[in-house]
């Protein structure tokens, strides 16, 4: 409350007591509700007079150079970043080294490659190449040895960078001309320290000195500190330290390198199955048994595919019948069969919205098998982190547990209802057909049937490669606003906006071209099914109406003949045009099922590393393990990142 201060300073206080607050407050993430505050820059260009430095920097998923630039993007630059520039902003900071790991042009998720202290002093080098003004330090040295803070200390002097420091580290404090204390209980006070003449409480003091012995993490302190103390062990130590004496004394200098190759980290790897193998572990996962709630729900659909296509057949020649009924002119007939037309109206009215609910629960009882299958091992002896970080890929396990998961079951539910039905229609409309028009007729129908199909797999497109695709953008898409939605605070500080709007808007570009893709190849292949399917059929129907007019033997003349005629003539046009319904069904079921392929090796993808990861199987035939219950020891280990 009514803070009254002027910067450079360094702050300290209690965890709570509002020392982030004022940082927020200055970068305006928080309005002010009273009083003024004089800075340079004002909204998006705060960034370039006042730099943010945090406890753990931001960094863009981008090449190594981005990481130095940032927020710049290349185009944005005055004067581009060499090599050169690089090497000597990576070796104020001891990180020349990941000149060599990476590729200049590679693009890496750096959050998940750098440890914390390797992505603070990547942040201490960013800061060294934007030269700001004023410097904002929260935390940024908590990682990193004494001495490298002390040298980032002297550096930002050097460059004429005014600092605003939040830490615990004393040592801080002598490079700053102002320090404010925080009480955390809304009370403050600022002392000058342009002689060295700041002097803490005694609370303060040991909070920090009790800070600074926490923090000191540096391993040639700590061998020091053992070997200073190796002779007091020695002599007044029980008989266990002994061996811990040995170690220490036999432990090698710091400063000598080892020439030895490290191992290499075996990946966790499996053997992709093919596809029919992944749909047969898939049936056995969704439909472990056949008597079960899943299996009767697949039985209550096939009835009431059976019903809809006895009602479908009972329509078709209900439309024959009142033709008949139309000529021969009698109103009794009619009006019986226009009630016998409502009922079987009203009884598909039932069958057909209570197909689609059955198929909504066995697509939900699909997709809680399948969550809770994945789910089994995701869960266990921490194949989450192995999935992320020992397979060498980037796998969105959290997509396909999730959305992958819904989608695939909801489609493979609707596939599955999809299948009986044109199934069963087929089935039942050819034995129609061979009534009316006998063997020849079935023939020229299948005959037209399989040229067809035929004909549309020639010029399908891979829909389940596509899809797959699809699917992995739109996961890379959502993982960027993911992670602009975790670094907010970090983004806005640094003023970040157009940089994060410009890698969103590349993934969406990309993402956006893929789908023009397989919408035209969808259009094409629509046009192609549409002609096949629907259209063309028509004239078929018309030859098998004129094969069965030509073969009907009667007397023309009469009405009795003609309105029998007309009847056949009808049902037979309704027998064809529903069995070339199903045909289109099934061609629909082909294309489908190339679109389910991808999300199926997606799932089974995941599936397959998870049980890999169960077993010992990545870990060298070398290394042992042996439980105690006394002793933590380390024997010849080689520690090498994965």
């Amino acid at each position: 409350n009514d803070s009254n201060l002027i910067v450079p300073s360094s702050i300290h206080g209690p965890n709570g007591s509002g020392k982030s607050s004022l940082f927020r407050v200055l970068g305006g993430l928080w309005p002010l509700v009273s009083g003024h505050i004089v800075k340079p820059g004002v909204g998006s260009n705060l960034n370039k007079e006042i730099f943010y430095v945090p406890q753990r920097p931001y960094t863009a998923v981008g090449t190594l150079r981005d990481q130095l630039i940032y927020p710049l993007t290349a185009d944005q630059e005055t004067e581009p970043l060499s090599y050169g520039g690089m090497v000597d902003l990576l070796k104020n900071v001891d990180l020349d080294y990941l000149l060599e790991r990476y590729p200049l042009d590679k693009e890496v998720n750096w959050g998940d490659e750098l440890s914390l202290g390797e992505q603070q002093r990547l942040g201490m080098a960013r800061l060294f190449y934007h030269k700001p003004k004023f410097a904002i330090l929260d935390e940024c040295t908590s990682a990193v040895t004494t001495d490298m803070e002390e040298r980032f200390c002297n550096r930002v002097r050097a460059m004429g960078t005014s600092c605003i420091t939040i830490s615990h580290r004393p040592a801080l404090v002598a490079f700053h001309d102002v320090v404010l204390s925080l009480d955390g209980e809304g009370g403050w006070k600022v002392q000058d320290n342009r002689n060295g003449s700041f002097l803490p409480t005694e609370s303060e003091f040991d909070a920090l000195k009790s800070s600074e012995t926490d923090r000191k993490s540096d391993a040639l302190a700590v061998q020091r500190a053992f070997s200073a103390n190796t002779k007091d062990n020695t002599l007044s130590g029980p008989k266990e330290h002994s061996y811990s004496t040995q170690v220490i004394a036999t432990s090698p200098n710091m400063e000598i390198e080892s020439t030895e190759q490290p191992h290499l980290i075996p990946q966790l790897q499996c053997s992709p199955r093919p596809l029919p193998v992944r749909v047969a572990a898939m049936s056995k996962i969704l439909v472990p048994k056949i008597i079960d709630k899943q299996g009767a729900q697949l039985l209550a659909v096939a009835v009431l595919v059976l019903s809809r296509t006895w009602i479908s057949d009972r329509i078709a020649s209900l439309n024959g019948t009142s033709v008949k009924y139309v000529l021969e002119q009698d109103k009794a007939a009619f009006i019986r069969l226009i009630g016998t037309s409502v009922m079987q109206s009203a009884a598909n009215s039932i069958v057909a919205p209570s197909l689609r609910h059955l198929t909504s629960k066995i697509a939900l009882g699909w997709r809680i098998r399948m969550t809770n299958h994945l789910l089994a091992y995701y869960l266990k002896r921490n194949a989450f982190y192995k999935v992320f970080n020992m397979t060498g890929m980037e796998i969105d396990a959290d997509q396909r547990i999730t959305r992958d998961v819904e989608k695939l079951t909801n489609d493979l539910a609707g596939l599955v209802t999809g299948m009986v039905k044109p199934s069963v229609d087929i089935l039942w409309f050819t034995w129609r057909m061979k009534l009316l028009s006998g063997r020849r007729g079935v023939a020229i129908l299948y005959a037209y049937m399989l040229l067809g199909l035929g004909f549309l797999r020639a010029v399908s497109p891979d829909f389940g490669d596509l899809s797959n695709q699809e699917q992995e953008l739109e996961s890379s898409f959502r993982f960027m606003h993911s992670r602009l939605r975790t670094h907010a605070e970090s983004i806005a500080f640094f003023g970040g906006g157009s940089r994060e709007r410009a890698m969103v808007e590349a993934k969406f570009a990309t993402l956006l071209n893929h789908s023009k893709i397989l919408l035209r190849k969808r259009w094409l292949y629509g046009i192609f099914d549409d002609f096949v399917t629907k259209q063309l059929p028509h004239n078929v129907t018309w030859g098998l109406s004129l094969l069965y007019a030509l073969e009907h033997k009667g007397d023309r003349a009469l009405t009795s003949t003609q309105g029998e005629l007309a009847h056949a003539l009808r049902f037979l046009a309704s027998v064809v045009s529903q069995s070339f319904i199903a045909f289109g069904d099934i061609l629909e079921l082909h294309k489908k099922f190339l679109e389910l392929s991808g999300g199926v090796n997606r799932i089974f993808e995941l599936e397959e590393l998870l049980k890999a990861s169960q077993s010992n199987a990545v870990m060298p035939s070398n290394v042992i393990s042996v439980p105690s219950e006394e002793t933590i020891s380390f024997r010849n280990v080689d520690i090498v990142t994965p």
